[in-house]
């Protein structure tokens, strides 16, 4: 029997696709600590990927099936499949409705950098 082996992904960044925890160089020279990039909202809020973080911006909770399947149903967010969370953040602001409460409003989240991605 093989060993199970598990590598938590690589961030999702626009301008390069370095490891998790890797420090980079800000535009202003500033060496920041890169944050990874929410399936769900888009938002860069995640300090890691795949490891159960949950996402202020939109409440997604982040597991390891990310982008790759969009229609898969999360038991980690409550059977949403990712494509449905999407569309909800689109309209409401939030993964669910029923996290509406929990989520940074819309003016504080101009903190985080944001590339929106399509599915």
């Amino acid at each position: 029997m093989a060993a199970f082996s598990w590598e938590p992904p690589v961030c999702d960044r626009a301008e390069e696709n370095a490891p998790i925890g890797e420090i980079g160089v800000g535009n202003n020279g500033i060496k920041t600590h890169m944050k990874c990039q929410c399936d769900c909202c888009d938002y860069f809020t995640l300090d890691t990927k795949g490891h159960w973080e949950i996402c202020p911006v939109c409440f997604w909770e982040d597991e390891a099936w990310g982008l790759n399947k969009p229609d898969h149903e999360s038991g980690a967010n409550h059977g949403l499949t990712l494509r449905q969370a999407r569309e909800n953040f689109a309209r409401l602001g939030a993964s669910s409705a029923r996290w509406l409460q929990h989520v940074l409003p819309a003016e504080a989240r101009g903190r985080f950098p944001q590339a929106a991605r399509t599915l």
